[in-house]
């Protein structure tokens, strides 16, 4: 799984610059919304965080990342909206987009964590505890989410932000 993840993340890290350069035809998907937004990044800091933020060890470990990520974001596009109404990215404000991203980062490293050591009561407990997460992104995402990285999603419970 490891290597998996790992060669995810370098095929990310390569193609990702190119992804949004291109313009939209009238085959590709809708306009892009906040669930997406959210989606991408709760994914993509799921697969960073799982593989330590080390890239993958081989090219055919990035096809099995890449694979990952891509179920993974497709499942969480077909969930259920919570907590809010989806917006189209262009509608959104820039702070709204950074809540939407500080939130999906938060999410996606907490439940890499989670599934890393199998911890259920962590998984639950920050299922009831994403009012928590909405308001470190709104006072101070910058520490926030550099303490979830650095330290895991305990250390920042037990914090203020």
């Amino acid at each position: 799984m490891k290597k998996t993840l790992n060669a995810i993340l370098s095929v990310l890290l390569v193609v990702a610059p190119y992804t949004q350069a291109r313009p939209l035809s009238q085959t590709q998907a809708p306009e892009p919304t906040s669930t997406d937004l959210y989606c991408e990044t709760m994914s993509i800091a799921f697969i960073e965080s799982m593989l330590d933020y080390k890239p993958p060890s081989s090219p055919e470990h990035a096809k099995r990342v890449t694979a990952t990520q891509a179920e993974l974001l497709e499942t969480c596009k077909s969930m259920p909206t919570v907590g809010g109404i989806e917006k189209k990215q262009r509608d959104m404000k820039l702070q709204e987009l950074s809540q939407i991203s500080c939130l999906g980062m938060a999410d996606g490293i907490t439940t890499a964590q989670a599934s890393k050591t199998e911890d259920r009561l962590l998984y639950s407990k920050l299922t009831q505890s994403r009012q928590f997460f909405t308001n470190a992104c709104k006072s101070n995402s910058k520490k926030f989410l550099t303490d979830i990285k650095k330290y895991g999603p305990y250390h920042v419970l037990s914090k203020t932000y």
